[in-house]
């Protein structure tokens, strides 16, 4: 797993939401990605999620705004 970035999601107490803004994909290609929470109790991933960019169109590679919604 490749981490974007550090971001608070919240106190761990309840589910939050998020999205991310990522650049660079590759066309007709699968990505997953989730959530992963640190804290000094320990680490939790997320539930994993997939997308897949669409076809290439001739304009270069891809960019794409991931949103997660929270769950209970």
């Amino acid at each position: 797993m490749n981490p974007i970035d550090d971001a608070t999601l919240g106190n761990g107490v309840s589910a939050q939401s998020y999205n991310r803004s990522i650049s660079g994909l590759s066309p007709s290609t699968d990505y997953k990605f989730c959530a992963i929470a640190k804290n000094s109790v320990g680490t939790s991933l997320g539930v994993v999620e997939t997308f897949t960019t669409p076809a290439a169109t001739g304009a270069g590679p891809l960019d794409a705004t991931i949103t997660e919604q929270s769950r209970s």
